[in-house]
C-alpha cells in the first residue's frame, strides 16, 4: 500500500496567534521519514536473567532540503522554520499525515553543507525528535504516524 507523507509544522508563539509551514508546496524538500525507536531499559538480574521494561518509541523525523540554486522564498521560509526551533519563545508541531495527527517535537540535529561539493547550493539535513513517547507504532505502509 503506497503513501506520501505531507509535512506540516504549526508554530505556536507564547503571544500572537500561530502558524502553518506546509512543507508539501516546497520544491526542494527532498525527504521527510520517521524512524520509530523503542524505549526500553534492560536489567541483567542475580540469576543472569535478563528483564526489560518497555516504556514506548521514540519518534525521529528526517526532513531534508536541497537548494542546488538560491530560491528566495524557499530559503528564507526554512531560514525561519530554524530560526524558530531554537527558539524558547514558540511550541513546534509536526504532522506528516496532512494535518489528522499533530505531534510536539524539538530541533534535534541540523546540518548545512554544500550541494554536492560545490560553492553554490546547500543541503541542509534536520532531524526532530517527539517530545512525547507513543505507547504504539503505527502500522507499516499505513501513511499515519
Amino acid at each position: 500500500m503506497p503513501h506520501t507523507y505531507v509535512p506540516i509544522f504549526r508554530v505556536t508563539p507564547l503571544a500572537g496567534p500561530a502558524f502553518t509551514v506546509a512543507l508539501a508546496g516546497y520544491q526542494w524538500n527532498t525527504r521527510n521519514q520517521p524512524a520509530y525507536e523503542p524505549v526500553i531499559a534492560q536489567k541483567e538480574m542475580l540469576d543472569r536473567s535478563v528483564r526489560q521494561t518497555r516504556y514506548g518509541y521514540r519518534v525521529r523525523v528526517a526532513v531534508d532540503f536541497e537548494f542546488p540554486t538560491p530560491s528566495t522564498n524557499e530559503t528564507t521560509l526554512a531560514q525561519n522554520l530554524l530560526d524558530v526551533a531554537v527558539s524558547d519563545d514558540q511550541s513546534i508541531e509536526l504532522t506528516l499525515d496532512g494535518g489528522t495527527t499533530y505531534r510536539t517535537v524539538l530541533l534535534e540535529a541540523m546540518e548545512q553543507v554544500a550541494l554536492a561539493e560545490k560553492n553554490i547550493g546547500v543541503s541542509i539535513k534536520t532531524v526532530w525528535v517527539c517530545r512525547d513517547l507513543l505507547t504504539t507504532k503505527p502500522a507499516v505502509g499505513s501513511g499515519s504516524w
